[in-house]
């Protein structure tokens, strides 16, 4: 669908896949949602463990138009490397 949609209009795509560890994903999800600063149904469908972290995410785009992005410690996510990886595959 992605493919064909950027096929028609000549548009380059480029996929940004967040994952990490499910069980820190989940407790970050949770943390947010009892914060108060989340919107409703984000917190909910977020901290539903069954349906939200069920499996691993799997890109819509080939890999070679996706740029895969381990965000388990947030604090060793580099915005500019992503960045970069991004304008690559551009």
């Amino acid at each position: 669908m992605f493919n064909d949609a950027a096929a028609s209009i000549a548009v380059p795509m480029v996929e940004v896949a967040l994952h990490g560890e499910p069980a820190v994903l989940l407790d970050r999800a949770r943390r947010r949602a009892a914060s108060g600063d989340i919107h409703q149904l984000k917190a909910k469908f977020s901290v539903n463990p069954d349906r939200y972290y069920a499996g691993e995410y799997q890109p819509v785009l080939p890999e070679h138009q996706v740029v895969n992005v381990d965000t388990t410690d947030l604090d060793n996510v580099d915005p500019a490397h992503i960045a970069n990886s991004v304008r690559q595959r551009l």
